[in-house]
């Protein structure tokens, strides 16, 4: 991430590849090949989660009974995303050529995400182990975020049953930091009023008078997680800043989507140089009046796509030199190309 934002080349080659393929080495010692040609990952761990026919029948509370699983959805999640991010980044930086086609066979050995009899993504990959959605961790989540394996536009069908197991969790067993977590979730799932959702049962449940967050709902509402304490935690503080940010723009190296999962309630607003992987956004709106404008200047080369809001219409641009044009992702998608310096408007007309 850092690189892709900065071009940063000797962080690159110095710091990021080196410590990449380690890791890649350690992945290669650590999992098993199958059989039927792909890896099986064990033990495995989708954090704190146990699987549902693992849980206690006696109904006493245990906070985590088995995690140790084979297999987890996230665990090949990170390991594909690890892989992918390695390859690319060494044929950037001339590097480890006489390896890239080891991680290449590698990724084709992970196997694909399993869909479950809800149409849920599986949290493990595994015949053995059934989803419990009465949990506050959604790690099985990670390809979709903070994860960028692919987006709605890319592969619908497959992005859908990320967005059911999301709705099958409960959401009175989120706490403080999940709340601030989901709500990112629901950003990228392009469901902003479900976002903002999550960030007021945050604010009417884990927030005290200084603006600390805690763990769970310190005055036993019944508004999300119950707990005897409630320690101070204060993932979600940051976490809402970013879920904000995603609920205002996504970005990835190949995509930027603007306001991709705005709440009804926020009418009109603006934000000043955002940033995507090459260059500064800036756009403001107002839904009243039916109007948008952004504007977006390359520091670097830049070829992306873009997708304006889709509850605006009648769009015109403008750029000095920068190449527009429809992008085959679908309505209100633009590829665009721009040298270091170039900028490209966008706005209702």
């Amino acid at each position: 991430e850092y690189y892709l934002y900065t071009g940063d080349r000797a962080f690159l080659v110095d710091k990021a590849l080196p410590f990449m393929r380690e890791v890649a080495l350690f992945y290669e010692d650590f999992v098993v090949l199958g059989e039927d040609g792909y890896y099986t990952f064990y033990p495995s761990v989708s954090p704190e989660n146990t699987p549902e026919n693992f849980m206690p029948k006696d109904g006493k509370p245990l906070a985590h009974p088995m995690p140790t699983t084979i297999n987890a959805t996230m665990d090949f999640a990170i390991m594909k995303e690890l892989l992918t991010h390695l390859i690319e980044g060494s044929r950037a930086a001339g590097m480890y050529a006489d390896e890239i086609g080891k991680w290449e066979n590698m990724l084709k050995r992970i196997p694909p995400y399993q869909i479950n009899e809800d149409g849920a993504i599986r949290e493990w990959m595994h015949p053995a182990f059934d989803d419990r959605y009465d949990h506050r961790h959604l790690s099985h989540i990670y390809p979709v975020f903070p994860g960028q394996e692919f987006t709605r536009e890319e592969q619908p069908e497959l992005f859908e049953a990320f967005a059911v197991a999301v709705r099958k969790r409960r959401i009175g067993a989120q706490s403080g930091w999940s709340l601030a977590h989901m709500a990112s979730i629901y950003a990228r799932l392009g469901d902003g009023n479900k976002a903002l959702e999550c960030l007021d049962m945050l604010t009417r449940s884990c927030l005290l008078n200084n603006l600390f967050t805690l763990h769970n709902d310190w005055r036993n509402m019944g508004v999300c997680l119950n707990m005897q304490e409630a320690p101070i935690q204060m993932d979600a503080n940051m976490g809402v800043i970013n879920a904000v940010q995603e609920m205002l723009l996504y970005v990835s190296p190949t995509i930027v989507k603007l306001l991709p999962a705005l709440p009804d309630r926020w009418t009109r607003g603006k934000a000043v140089d955002f940033r995507f992987c090459t260059g500064r956004i800036s756009f403001a709106w107002d839904r009243e009046k039916g109007e948008f404008a952004a504007t977006l200047t390359a520091e670097r080369e830049t070829f992306v796509t873009v997708k304006l809001p889709e509850m605006f219409e009648n769009f015109t641009w403008s750029g000095d030199g920068a190449e527009i044009a429809p992008s085959p992702l679908g309505r209100h998608c633009y590829t665009i190309r721009m040298k270091p310096g170039q900028s490209v408007a966008f706005r209702t007309s």
